[in-house]
């Protein structure tokens, strides 16, 4: 499997939470962390059926999935250990209400699982929360551990200081630079796609986002993800080459022409490539929006 593919929880999730969801929990060298990827949602919508036990209502709409796993790395294994409801009248999330037994999914299993339908990037987070988002796992702590998992094995390792990355990095970004052996120069001789829409048509233009391809009824389109500071956003692409093939939801740098189209702009590629992992999409002049007199951000309000 690709590792453009594996980030696809970052890019494109398939399912908006509206209100903050509880974490996983994983033990990592003997210490419980939060996790806040769901390996086992993979493993149903590879085409398992999720057990009725586990889909007859939600209890809380800060766990949508109606469970919370434990998890554990074993030497390089990533294992199911637990499945279980919280105790809603504790303040402890992690206190167990309702146990699954693993055979309530996996009727085979005589002791933990090993994941090995599941192969992307799982995210830990840790220390102080520099940001609450009300929706999914979108609040921002100070740093992010990233496991790269491949068929249950972990085979990459990487924290991210946040702090570090400051707020105009999203979390996309984020988790693509942490793939790299090093995190590469975040400047050059391309342009923040966030701000084309400020920009004058020119030639010659080089830009980074995520790459969604269109279809038949839609154009294909570059997307720069939200962060901290700014919102989303998103740019139309024309006569896109076929070849070499970029996967949709690949991070890509693009040149072409910077045009007009309807009040807005747009790019006519003249050629795309995969950025390796360590490449930024987001450049290091961009500026964040200035802080209010409150001292706060504009949406943080």
């Amino acid at each position: 499997m690709r590792f453009a593919a594996l980030l696809l929880a970052f890019v494109l999730p398939c399912r908006a939470f509206a209100t903050a969801q509880m974490p996983e929990i994983l033990v990592l060298d003997g210490k419980k962390e939060e996790m806040i990827t769901t390996p086992l949602e993979v493993y149903f919508k590879c085409g398992h059926e999720r057990p009725v036990v586990m889909r007859l209502g939600i209890s809380s709409s800060g766990l949508w999935r109606e469970y919370i796993g434990t998890w554990e790395v074993k030497g390089d294994e990533l294992y199911l250990t637990g499945l279980h409801k919280p105790d809603y009248d504790s303040d402890d999330w992690t206190k167990a209400g309702e146990v699954f037994p693993l055979t309530t999914v996996f009727p085979d299993a005589k002791g933990s699982v090993k994941a090995r339908w599941y192969s992307g990037v799982l995210r830990v987070r840790r220390g102080e929360m520099l940001r609450y988002v009300h929706m999914g796992f979108a609040s921002v702590y100070s740093k992010t551990l990233y496991l790269t998992v491949k068929e249950g094995r972990i085979i990459a390792r990487k924290e991210i200081d946040n702090k570090e990355y400051g707020a105009t990095r999203s979390e996309t970004d984020m988790g693509w630079v942490a793939l790299g052996e090093k995190p590469a120069p975040d400047n050059g001789d391309w342009v923040d796609a966030r701000t084309l829409s400020e920009k004058p048509p020119q030639a010659g233009l080089k830009t980074r986002g995520v790459f969604i391809a269109g279809t038949s009824d839609e154009a294909s389109v570059l997307w720069i993800p939200e962060t901290p500071t700014t919102e989303d956003a998103s740019i139309s692409l024309v006569e896109v080459p076929k070849s070499p093939a970029v996967p949709s939801g690949s991070h890509v740098e693009i040149t072409g022409a910077l045009e007009k189209a309807d009040g807005g702009r747009r790019i006519k590629v003249e050629s795309m490539r995969e950025l390796k992992h360590g490449e930024t999409m987001h450049h290091g002049s961009f500026e964040a929006p200035r802080k209010t007199s409150d001292g706060q951000q504009p949406d943080q309000r």
